[in-house]
């Protein structure tokens, strides 16, 4: 086992919060225009009349915020996808953005992979809550898989920017574009929710939440929330298995303030899809897959003796193993003070301590 502590501790942002200010000049006097001689017998040689009457000078300002392009999926749009399925998954509904994965749900991360616009996920840059993500790859060193930092069920938007982030976006890989994500923050009315999944091979799903409401005056208010997904391999054998535990604290403050805490703990456990090439399709075919759970063909694969199937590529040895497996357990907590100093003057510092352990 191998453990991994990542601090990843403040980010701040200061920033002035009034309304955008668009300034537009135009000047539609005919302005002096003074010509030297050479100008006049150059325009008389050409044979043209330059008409100064209807220039028109413009000035354009654009203030607070900026002009790229930014999208956003809502929870109702999220809720039209199956539940458990992953937020980038469902990202791909928007144009330019295309999500791949070997899994109906779009949670297997080694299979998975995103490109917006031609630029990949090493490009992107990928934030919940104002907590960086990293780059969403497998095994990525520098943050947490969207699918084990919040159950989906617990997502309320996703804003996409297609082109570089804003320099607000906590990410050192937004050239290509940004995807931040918010979490759900706990309702104001006291209640809860209960839902099942079921499908075939084998797939369960079982997602609950329970929010406080109201605890005062002042909108103290808090959720918790459980989800587990079971399910079988739809090609060749093993399994799916993941536990996944949220709870978000808001505090209201003074001119609109607030004063949040979310946590996660998630507990997963995935069987792999054998890796394929142009050479396993054409001769062992598209159900290729590992020997879990013939150990003895394993074994026998160990020394030397394959199956029919497997003899029959370039590279038997690499063709099938026993069981690939990935065995994670990651917990994620996150503190955000977002206080309005003024009307016109916003602070926000988010402090959060990701702890991966495979």
């Amino acid at each position: 086992m191998i453990k991994k502590r990542i601090f990843l501790t403040i980010s701040t942002l200061l920033s002035g919060i009034g309304s955008p200010l668009f300034v537009y000049a135009q000047n539609n006097a005919a302005p002096a225009v003074i010509k030297s001689d050479l100008e006049k017998r150059a325009e008389k040689n050409d044979g043209k009349k330059k008409n100064t009457a209807n220039n028109v000078e413009s000035i354009a300002v654009f203030g607070h915020g900026s002009t790229r392009q930014t999208m956003s999926i809502g929870r109702a749009s999220m809720q039209q996808s199956v539940p458990g399925t992953s937020a980038l998954k469902v990202l791909n509904e928007l144009p330019g953005v295309l999500y791949q994965s070997a899994d109906p749900f779009g949670v297997y991360e080694y299979s998975s992979q995103i490109f917006m616009r031609g630029f990949s996920q090493s490009q992107l840059g990928f934030t919940l809550d104002d907590v960086p993500l990293g780059d969403q790859q497998f095994n990525n060193y520098n943050g947490l898989g969207i699918t084990r930092a919040i159950i989906s069920d617990n997502i309320g938007n996703v804003n996409v920017s297609q082109g570089a982030g804003g320099i607000d976006v906590a990410s050192t890989s937004n050239l290509g574009g940004a995807v931040e994500i918010h979490s759900m923050d706990p309702s104001h009315k006291r209640g809860g929710a209960v839902s099942q999944t079921f499908g075939s091979n084998a797939t369960f799903r079982t997602f609950a939440r329970l929010d406080s409401g109201d605890l005062n005056e002042s909108g103290t208010r808090f959720s918790v929330s459980y989800a587990r997904l079971n399910g079988d391999l739809w090609k060749g054998h093993g399994y799916d298995h993941s536990d996944q535990v949220n709870a978000k604290l808001v505090q209201p403050l003074a001119r609109e303030s607030s004063f949040k805490v979310f946590f996660d703990w998630s507990s997963t456990q995935q069987f792999d899809y054998q890796d394929m090439t142009k050479n396993w399709l054409s001769t062992a075919g598209s159900s290729l897959s590992n020997y879990y759970p013939d150990y003895t063909a394993a074994y026998q694969a160990a020394q030397g003796t394959y199956p029919a199937q497997i003899s029959k590529t370039n590279d038997p040895k690499d063709a099938a193993y026993y069981a690939g497996t990935a065995n994670r357990v990651d917990y994620l907590g996150g503190v955000t003070l977002d206080e309005n100093l003024t009307s016109n003057l916003n602070w926000k510092t988010t402090v959060f301590d990701p702890y991966l352990d495979w």
